[in-house]
């Protein structure tokens, strides 16, 4: 889950996740990630939806070293291989996927379910959210 522009750019150019000392359950090399950008990410919650913006794969082992994503340091960072991303502000939108979504108990409070930067979900919600997103993909190209 990514919160700010700039940090998701970051992400996307250094192909780098990086979190704070808070989370305690890591992905793992071959991980497969769903980068979501909350609906603040544009600087105006107002105009902009929750959306997914790539799918990737986490590449080899979480370091456990400073790095500085915008002005911010976090303490570890894992590399991504990401497959498909898309354009700023033109990812899917994400709450017409809630009703699907198994990891999502309380449909009509969705967004507490995603107030973690990292969230772990079944492998059916994987592939519906891959699916869908790469579909919205190959109808916006």
């Amino acid at each position: 889950m990514l919160g700010r522009q700039d940090a998701i750019l970051w992400v996307i150019q250094h192909k780098r996740m990086a979190v704070s000392s808070r989370i305690r359950t890591l992905p793992g090399e071959g991980d497969r990630v769903v980068l979501y950008a909350t609906r603040g990410a544009s600087g105006n919650p107002n105009k902009t939806l929750g959306q997914i913006i790539g799918l990737g794969t986490v590449k080899g082992s979480p370091e456990h070293r400073a790095i500085d994503v915008s002005g911010v340091t976090y303490p570890t960072s894992f590399e991504l291989e990401l497959n498909l991303v898309a354009e700023p502000r033109k990812g899917l939108p994400f709450a017409p996927l809630v009703p699907e979504l198994e990891f999502i108990t309380k449909k009509a409070t969705w967004g507490g379910a995603l107030r973690r930067p990292i969230v772990r979900i079944t492998d059916s919600d994987l592939r519906r959210l891959e699916g869908a997103f790469r579909t919205h993909m190959r109808r916006r190209s």
